[in-house]
């Protein structure tokens, strides 16, 4: 509204996003981590991160087993693992430490907490937040627990590099909007 740049947001599944992103196909992406091109070494050059951070999230370890103890990733090592596939980050993490038979990928959380249930994997990777909401959601998760908060992750948006003068334009924006307080009232009318 601010600069006349309208927007349109649409969920796509992650890993065709970002070819559809990094192709021009669409604009750009709204929700990545800070050092999404380190985790994905480079394969998306054509998206340019706008300066301007959006969000931290908290990624966590959930369990049903009440005896795991997660204080750190390598804590991670003995046990079988789901997280949902796109999460470049959370996949070089558990390469470090796990094999590959160790690790598993779904579509979404709640495929990963149904693994969880029936005893397929011992964990699940998910965003702190994300997590708790499925465990509210749906009364067949209620036991599961959030174990440990692993990491704070940075969140920001990027955009198609047809588009780069915009960037810092789209950055400035959100930065105005974070001193008057209308960035904090678009979050808070999101949260569930």
């Amino acid at each position: 509204k601010r600069n006349d740049i309208l927007f349109t947001a649409v969920y796509i599944p992650s890993a065709r996003s970002l070819k559809m992103s990094n192709s021009g196909k669409v604009d750009g992406e709204l929700h990545r981590i800070y050092e999404f091109h380190e985790v994905s070494n480079g394969k998306y050059a054509n998206l340019i991160r706008i300066e301007s951070q959006l969000l931290s999230v908290w990624v966590s370890a959930f369990t049903v087993d009440k005896s795991i103890r997660v204080n750190s990733w390598n804590d991670l090592k003995n046990y079988n693992v789901v997280y949902y596939k796109g999460r470049q980050d959370v996949r070089k993490e558990l390469e470090n430490i796990l094999p590959p038979n160790q690790i598993f990928t779904v579509v979404d959380d709640k495929q990963a907490f149904k693994m969880l249930l029936k005893n397929r994997v011992d964990i699940v990777i998910s965003e702190s937040r994300a997590g708790q909401n499925m465990i509210k959601k749906y009364d067949e998760f209620k036991d599961i627990i959030e174990v440990k908060k692993l990491n704070e992750t940075k969140i920001y948006s990027y955009i198609n590099s047809k588009h780069k003068d915009l960037a810092s334009i789209i950055a400035n924006t959100i930065d105005k909007m974070k001193i008057d307080g209308s960035f904090q009232k678009i979050l808070k009318s999101e949260k569930p």
